[in-house]
C-alpha cells in the first residue's frame, strides 16, 4: 500500500495514543474470549450473535471511497480470494487489482472496549514486513435492528480502518435471575397460627393441609410445593427469586408475593 513503509513511526503513535485514550474512558466490561464482553450487574454483549458463521464475511467487498473493497467479520474467521486473507477477520482489497489483499485484524486476539455506552473492538494484525494494521469496529446499540446494518469508512489514518455495525445484539443484556433450585436436604417445617388463619414455615410447604389464608414461606428452597387450594395467598423469601423466575418455573395456581413484590393478584 503507498507510504505505508515510511509511515510506520506516525502510524504506531497513532495506535498508542488511540489506545490510551479509549481505555482512560472504558467502563467496566470484562472480555471473555474474542467475542464477550460481561459487565458487573450480570449483564453481556455477546458478538457471536452478529458475525456469521457460514465462512462468509457480514461485511463483504464494501466499496470505500478511498479505492479499496473492504471485507469483515466478528468472531468467526473467514477467507478471501487467493492472498494472504486466510481465516482472519478483516481484509482489504485494492479495486484496480484485484490480485492485491491486505489482512486488517486476526479474529482470534481481539480488544474490547465499552466506552459512553458503546461497545468498541480493535482487531490487528502484524506482516511479514512487521507492518501493524489495525481495524477499529464500533457496535452501535439498537433494540430494533434485527439485522445488522455496516458501514465501512476505510483508512481513516494510516494502517487505521474504521467500520460500524448496528444491531440490537451490540445491547447489554441482562438474563431473568433465576429460580434457585435446592442445594441440600433441607427439611420444611411449619408453624400454624390459627386466630390468624397463617402458616409460617422454613424452607418450604410441609404438605399438610390446614385452615389458613395465609402461607409465608422464608429461606424458600425452590421446590414448587405448595397447597392445592386456590384461597391461599403465598408469601416467598428468597433473595435470588423473581415474579418472572417463579411463574415461569412453579406457575402458582394462588396469589403470590415474592420479596414484598406483589407477583399474582387475587
Amino acid at each position: 500500500m503507498s507510504n505505508v513503509d515510511s509511515c510506520v513511526v506516525i502510524q504506531l503513535s497513532v495506535l498508542v495514543i488511540l489506545s490510551v485514550s479509549i481505555t482512560s474512558l472504558a467502563e467496566i466490561c470484562q472480555q471473555d474470549g474474542p467475542c464477550l464482553c460481561k459487565f458487573d450487574n450480570g449483564g453481556e454483549i455477546d458478538l457471536g450473535k452478529i458475525g456469521l458463521q457460514n465462512g462468509s464475511a457480514l461485511i463483504e467487498n464494501y466499496a470505500s471511497s478511498d479505492g479499496y473493497e473492504y471485507s469483515f467479520n466478528p468472531c468467526y474467521p473467514f477467507s478471501q480470494g487467493p492472498g494472504a486473507c486466510q481465516l482472519i477477520a478483516g481484509c482489504q482489497q485494492y479495486i484496480a487489482n484485484d490480485s492485491v489483499y491486505y489482512v486488517i485484524g486476526d479474529a482470534s486476539n481481539p480488544s474490547l472496549q465499552y466506552v459512553n455506552n458503546t461497545l468498541y473492538g480493535q482487531y490487528s494484525h502484524t506482516s511479514e514486513l512487521g507492518i501493524t494494521r489495525k481495524s477499529i469496529v464500533k457496535y452501535i446499540c439498537d433494540e430494533k435492528a434485527e439485522t445488522p446494518t455496516v458501514d465501512v469508512l476505510g483508512e481513516t489514518s494510516t494502517a487505521v480502518y474504521e467500520f460500524t455495525i448496528t444491531s440490537k445484539y451490540a445491547c447489554p443484556f441482562v438474563g431473568p435471575t433465576p429460580t434457585p433450585t435446592p442445594t441440600s436436604p433441607q427439611i420444611p417445617w411449619c408453624t400454624t397460627d390459627y386466630i390468624n388463619f397463617i402458616k409460617r414455615c422454613h424452607y418450604g410447604y410441609d404438605g399438610h393441609p390446614e385452615p389458613v389464608k395465609l402461607v409465608i414461606i422464608q429461606d424458600w428452597n425452590g421446590i414448587c410445593k405448595f397447597p392445592e387450594n386456590i384461597d391461599i395467598a403465598l408469601h416467598l423469601y428468597n433473595p435470588q427469586s423473581t415474579c418472572q423466575g417463579v411463574n415461569n418455573r412453579c406457575k402458582p395456581s394462588q396469589p403470590f408475593s415474592v420479596n414484598e413484590e406483589v407477583c399474582k393478584e387475587p
